[in-house]
């Protein structure tokens, strides 16, 4: 390689990732083969060397760092703070054991707020999230979502609202 030898390569892809490394050279002997794998080669290949071992070693370290066999990682299908708990395979949303009727729109936002509690989302994130368009500066639609979703909601078991505002920034689902 001009410039650089794959050890050097090796150290600079090393201070910034952790990404599988496969060392394949024609260097052969046993000191330079444990640099490689001490420098952080995930393997170490050396010439001549059979194309077909080297895509099961491609494969094998791939299986090792992503787990392919896996397809879809499974997502959590309930998410539950402070005595809401909401089915996101079901649709529904209960307090404790009461059934609360939500509409689709409530549902999005409330679903953003179980997903961060005590993150701050301002109107313009919301707007865009729920409603999957670009916010239009209209502060009235969120705002009244929002408080609809605090009345169907009431006040938490403590007394201190479930979902809060918070001047000049946005809302957020208190911890």
């Amino acid at each position: 390689m001009p410039g650089l030898d794959g050890f050097a390569v090796l150290r600079k892809i090393r201070q910034t990732s952790r990404i599988p490394a496969i060392m394949l050279t024609a260097k052969d002997q046993d000191y330079d083969k444990i640099l490689g794998l001490e420098l952080g080669a995930d393997d170490y290949i050396t010439k001549p060397y059979n194309p077909l071992e080297v895509v099961a070693r491609i494969k094998a370290q791939l299986r090792r760092n992503y787990d392919y066999r896996q397809e879809i990682k499974e997502e959590k299908q309930e998410l539950s703070w402070r005595g809401v708990r909401m089915n996101l395979e079901e649709g529904t949303v209960k307090r404790g054991e009461r059934s609360i009727e939500v509409t689709s729109t409530e549902f999005g936002i409330l679903k953003m707020f179980l997903e961060r509690p005590g993150a701050i989302f301002t109107k313009r994130q919301i707007f865009e999230r729920v409603w999957e368009e670009p916010y239009a500066g209209d502060d009235n639609t969120v705002m009244v979502h929002i408080s609809n979703l605090r009345k169907k909601l009431e006040e938490g078991e403590e007394g201190t609202p479930l979902i809060r505002t918070v001047k000049g920034l946005g809302y957020k689902a208190e911890k």
